[in-house]
């Protein structure tokens, strides 16, 4: 099950997926399955950052509210993000991606989508199977039948 909050933003219904009681949901499969395939390449398993999933649900969120796959929106960039929630990063790199709203779909499968997304790309991939990188954050958000997800992966200072 999806764990959801449900919010109106100008007049279009947005679900943002986040833990639920349980700890589960859609940025909890993303975060197992970008460190699978992490030890699949003899990675350590990145860090959950409770800043870094704030500034990437916040930013999840914005994308979904204008409807645009982006990694600026207005004056935000990945390094805005990051430090306006106060993390403090040697090195920063963002994935983000979005697909078509699966419906009921479970939350492990649609992570599951996402992480396959990124690794069939070259940076993307590059970006979750860099050793410097050690702590994630993630967001996801939908609106308009489009799912958006934010994977912040960073080195803390």
């Amino acid at each position: 099950m999806i764990d959801r909050r449900r919010m109106m933003i100008a007049g279009t219904a947005l679900l943002a997926f986040g833990p639920g009681p349980a700890g589960a949901g859609v940025p909890a499969g993303i975060l197992d399955h970008g460190n699978r395939a992490r030890a699949a390449a003899g990675l350590a398993p990145l860090r959950a950052s409770d800043r870094l999933n704030r500034a990437a649900q916040s930013h999840a969120e914005a994308m979904a509210r204008a409807g645009r796959l982006s990694h600026t929106l207005g004056s935000s960039s990945p390094v805005s993000r990051a430090r306006g929630v106060g993390y403090a990063y040697r090195s920063l790199a963002e994935n983000i991606a979005y697909r078509t709203s699966p419906g009921r779909a479970d939350a492990n499968a649609l992570a599951q989508v996402f992480v396959e997304q990124w690794m069939a790309s070259p940076p993307h991939r590059r970006n979750l199977l860099n050793p410097a990188l050690t702590e994630a954050g993630i967001g996801v958000a939908a609106a308009g039948g489009l799912v958006y997800a934010v994977q912040m992966l960073a080195t803390p200072r």
